[in-house]
């Protein structure tokens, strides 16, 4: 495939698409465009999270948008390019 790694996703802010549990590939970017999933470093947290130019959304309407100004450190490690099917995994 064309990831670079897989991450297991971590809580329900990205349902119905993500749940808690899945597993995503991720193709590593420094950027990925507006209305993309990608998954984002702020200081020691990871996301995944829809990115559009006004900040970061979760695809559950439960939470609100993440937003931030020019002082934060938000870093994009890349894009989400596809969900892993439990078939794809290897045993834990």
């Amino acid at each position: 495939r064309a990831a670079d790694e897989v991450i297991r996703v971590n809580g329900d802010s990205m349902e119905p698409e993500y749940s808690d549990g899945d597993y995503v590939y991720v193709k590593h970017a420094p950027s990925v465009q507006p209305g993309e999933i990608g998954i984002f470093m702020h200081g020691n947290e990871g996301y995944i999270k829809k990115y559009m130019k006004d900040g970061l959304y979760s695809l559950n309407p439960a939470y609100p948008p993440m937003r931030f100004n020019g002082g934060d450190s938000l870093i994009c490690r890349g894009k989400v390019i596809g969900k892993a099917e439990k078939k794809d995994m290897m045993p834990e």
